[in-house]
Parts: structure tokens; sequence; C-alpha cells
């Protein structure tokens, strides 16, 4: 995990006072590799595309180097009924090179992928029946846009053909003008490119970061992120696509411990069918702390930031971090389940951990109800690039963890822990292809479950001399 940040790790001497007894459905986690059309490796351990059609049916992707150049570009690989079939190169259509997928998401029989290459945002479409990928470049509702430098980070598909995606583009060239860029087909077209104006505190330079997208229909959307002010401040944005219409971005109130000077951002999203979304992130207190907050999203309004409890043996300054990797999953509106990574302390002495945590009938877990991940016997912590890495629920209080731990050799393994009845078990590890282990840029990117014992993931591990990638599934 140690592209993502130098941060994040977990617990051990205390983890025997917060465990739970073990299922006796337990689900049981395997790995094999996946096969990638080159062997030179996957780019920065990068396997984090993963969505679903239907159980066990799921489009993976990720980068890899390509040729002797070692320029990168992506690959996408089928999971057939738990088979997972040889992945295939998604061609540049475009002319580019260094060609990257950042967002991928499935309708029943068609995908859509979006990122960029070197001349700029680009759009993949896949037929799930068909098996053929097709890539093009964005068209722009104004031209005199830095187009080269753009990029869509996220798109979330409401049915086949009808999808929404966001990201940035540069508003001036040689500049770092950046701007939000949004997209959106319908009935299997995509528009031409536009951009939403920020919060009007945004500063000269924005460096926007942008989050994920989410979709209620498609008339109704959210995009989140970051952007900088005039003072250089890190804060949130939230832009609302409304009746088909994209809303000028807002910034939400924040709880009111945040600091003025600190630093606040939105990295997740999660929306349900009964038309709400929620967002998490993190804000830095007048203390000086940094902790996570949820901010709830309606088709009327958008509500102030609330403080998400950390576990009770959080530091006193636990600086949370969030993978970005879709750690937050909701079921139904009010009921979330939530983790990341955070510092806490033994006997004075900061550890790094993951936490676990849900908001239920609205209500996110006091701190004695928070959850610290529960390494296996003999394991150090999660790791400075360890901690909760992803989440996927199949019901209120019914989740899987996928994360990321350092065991008594001090490598980096991979795990899942289970949610039942909202009681979070230990982590199960999982063994890697050839007993190898993760590493710090490996990991378990990308899980989605339809129930405990169907789950499917991908994600990298640390091969002989380069980084592979791994699919994952529960029996």
């Amino acid at each position: 995990m140690k592209r993502l940040r130098n941060l994040l790790p977990a617990l051990l001497a205390l983890s025997t006072l917060f465990s739970s007894p073990a299922s006796a459905t337990a689900p049981t986690w395997s790995a094999g590799t996946l096969s990638i059309p080159s062997n030179l490796g996957i780019a920065n351990g990068q396997v984090t595309l993963l969505a679903c059609v239907s159980v066990n049916n799921c489009l993976s992707g990720g980068w890899y180097y390509q040729g002797g150049s070692n320029s990168v570009e992506t690959f996408l690989a089928r999971e057939v009924n738990r088979n997972w079939e040889t992945a295939s190169m998604v061609p540049d259509n475009s002319g580019g090179s260094n060609f990257e997928v950042n967002g991928l998401s499935c309708g029943t029989s068609e995908c859509a992928g979006v990122g960029s290459n070197s001349l700029g945002a680009t759009i993949v479409r896949y037929n799930w029946n068909t098996q053929v990928a097709t890539s093009f470049p964005v068209t722009f509702a104004d031209p005199s846009l830095d187009t080269a430098h753009s990029m869509l980070k996220d798109v979330s598909c409401i049915s086949d053909g009808n999808c929404v995606a966001g990201g940035y583009v540069n508003v001036t060239a040689g500049s770092n003008s950046t701007a939000l860029l949004v997209d959106s087909e319908s009935a299997g077209t995509w528009s031409n490119a536009t951009r939403i104006a920020l919060p009007a505190t945004v500063g000269a330079n924005p460096g926007v970061n942008p989050g994920q997208v989410g979709c209620i229909s498609a008339a109704r959307c959210v995009f989140i992120g970051s952007f900088n002010t005039q003072d250089g401040q890190a804060r949130p944005f939230i832009a609302l696509r409304q009746n088909g219409t994209w809303q000028s971005a807002i910034s939400p109130v924040m709880p009111s411990n945040a600091s003025v000077l600190g630093s606040q951002t939105l990295t997740e999203l999660s929306c349900v069918s009964g038309g709400t979304c929620t967002a998490v992130g993190a804000y830095h207190t007048t203390t000086g702390t940094l902790v996570p907050y949820s901010v709830t999203i309606t088709a009327t309004a958008v509500g102030a930031g609330i403080q998400i409890p950390l576990p009770v043996n959080a530091a006193a300054a636990p600086k949370t971090f969030l993978f970005g990797f879709h750690g937050l999953d909701c079921v139904s509106v009010g009921n979330c389940s939530f983790g990341a990574q955070y510092s806490y302390q033994i006997n004075s002495v900061k550890h790094f951990g993951g936490f676990l945590t849900s908001e239920v009938n609205g209500v996110w877990n006091s701190r004695s109800q928070a959850t610290f991940m529960q390494v296996p016997a003999g394991a150090d912590s999660a790791g400075q690039y360890g901690g909760v890495v992803g989440i996927s629920c199949w019901s209120a209080g019914n989740c899987a963890g996928a994360v990321a731990y350092v065991d008594s050799l001090n490598r980096y393994q991979v795990g899942v822990e289970v949610q039942t009845a909202g009681i979070w078990g230990a982590v199960m590890p999982v063994a890697m292809p050839s007993g190898r282990p993760a590493g710090a840029a490996g990991g378990l990117y990308a899980l989605r479950c339809f129930a405990a014992n169907s789950c499917s993931g991908v994600g990298s591990f640390q091969g002989s001399s380069t980084y592979a990638p791994f699919h994952l599934n529960s029996n």
C-alpha cells in the first residue's frame, strides 16, 4: 500500500479485548495469479479496478508495463462464474501513450472505464457478451481548455449506456489552473465534457483532487473531492447533478471543531436506491488532530459534516488516512460501514492501525463501538502502509473489509475481516500465490461481495522481481 501514502497500520496486544467468536459459517478465501498481457509487471502495484454485472461475474483491471519502452497500458480481465479469464490489453485508439484507466462501472452487459493518456481524458467502452473493448478520447464543449492536461477519475453507470464521470481539466496551458470536469453518457452516446465551477473560495492554483462519483439515477448524481483555497488550504467540494444538470460545487459546513488552518477533504462516496448519498473524508480539528467525518447528501440538501468517532485506543493525534478505494459502503439510507487507517497507542508508543465502524439508522458508532483491526496472532500491526483499504456489504451489518497488515517477519500481507450482524471478526489471512508477500505497494485494492461466500476481489503482490496481479474469491 506504499503507493497510497507514507502512513497507516493496525494492532496486536489489545486485539484480544475486542475479539468476537468465529462464525460457524465463516467463508474461506483463496487467491490466484491473474494472467496479464506482459511479463514486465504491474505499474506501481496498480490493480484497482473491479465492477460486477452479477454475483461472481466481474470485470477487473489495472495498469501494466508494455514492451521495451516500459510505457503504461491498461488491461481488463473477466471473471465468469468464479473463473478468471486471461486479461487482454485495452487498445488506445487515440494514439497517445501511458494509457491509465482510473474508474470502472458496469450495468448488466456493458461497462465503462475512464482515465487518461498523454493526450488527455479517455473513455473505454466494454461489452460483456462480446468481450470487445474500445477506447476514445473525450470531446469537449469548450475547445479553449487545455484538454491535453485532463483526466477522468471515476464513473458511475446507472444502466447499460447511461453513465456519469468526473475528473479535472486545466483551464490555461502552462498553468496549474485545474477545474472540475464532468461528462455523461445517455443511451450509449457520450456528450461533450464540460467544466463546473468550484466553490467561491477557490485559489488561483486550485490543485483539484477529484474523488468519487455516485448516482441515484441518470438525472441525479454526486461528485466529491477536494481543492485548494486562496489561502492554500485543502477544502472539500460536493457537486450535484439535479434533473440532468450539474450545479456549481459547494463546500459542506464542517464540524464545529474544524480548524480554519487545517486541511479538509472528502475521499469516499456511497449512494443508495433510497435517494441518499454519504461521503466521508478527514479534517484537522482545532487541536491539530486529523479525524474522519461524514456528510449526508439528500435530494434537496447537503448536510453538515459530522465527526466519526475513532476506537478508544486512538492516539491523541490519530492522523486518520483514507485510501480512496471504496472504504465506504452503504446498503440503505443511514446504514453504512466504513474503514480506513489511524494511529493508536500501546504503552505511550504510537502505532498505525486500521479501524472499522458503522452508521446505524443515521448514527455512527460511538468510540466504544468502533473496532480496530484484529491482526492474526504473531503479526506486528497494520504497518505504516497498511490498514482497511476497502469495504463491501451485502446487507446492513454484514460486510467484508479488505485489509493490509505486517506479519511477524515484517512483511506486508493481505487479509479479510468479516462483519456479521454488526460484529467485526478477526483478520483472516489470505495466502498470495507461491507464498509471496503482498509487499508495501501491494494489497487487496478492490472487493465486491454479494454474500459472505460470494465475494470477488483483485490486487497485487510482490513477485520474484516485479509486482504481479492476483484475483480472490470467497467460498
